[in-house]
């Protein structure tokens, strides 16, 4: 039931995207980037129904247009976050040579924080346009 989704869904939604964004560069010369990698790891997490042989074909056709309509809105969200981790590691390296490499490091962390909170706002705004995937056909 749409009762049980919510109560037992993470943090009362249907499913959830967790998403971390990490990055590791090398240097070469005076702090100048000469190699960079941006890792995305995303967690998707989704209810799961094991329908008794009851259940009627139309509630089993409605559960797959649901669930299909769900998994569709979470990976736009993991497309988002993939999207920002692309946009770190072409400003990562498109950073120019810094005159120490306290001040690089400085630069790289502001860039990735930058990345993160972009994600977040876009995530944000995505969930309300779609009121969470619902105008989308994510709903029972």
């Amino acid at each position: 039931s749409r009762q049980d989704l919510q109560q037992k869904g993470p943090g009362g939604y249907y499913a959830r995207v967790t998403t971390s964004i990490s990055y590791s560069y090398k240097t070469k010369g005076n702090c100048e980037i000469d190699e960079i990698n941006v890792n995305v790891k995303s967690n998707m997490l989704l209810p799961q129904w094991n329908p008794p042989a009851s259940a009627s074909a139309q509630t089993r056709s409605e559960w797959s247009r649901f669930i299909s309509a769900l998994v569709a809105h979470e990976t736009n969200h993991v497309r988002i976050d993939v999207d920002e981790a692309e946009a770190l590691a072409s400003t990562l390296q498109n950073l120019p040579r810094h005159s120490n490499c306290g001040e690089l490091d400085g630069s790289v962390k502001q860039a990735h924080s930058t990345a993160i909170d972009r994600a977040t706002q876009r995530n944000r705004a995505y969930d309300s346009s779609t009121n969470h995937g619902k105008t989308e056909g994510a709903v029972l």
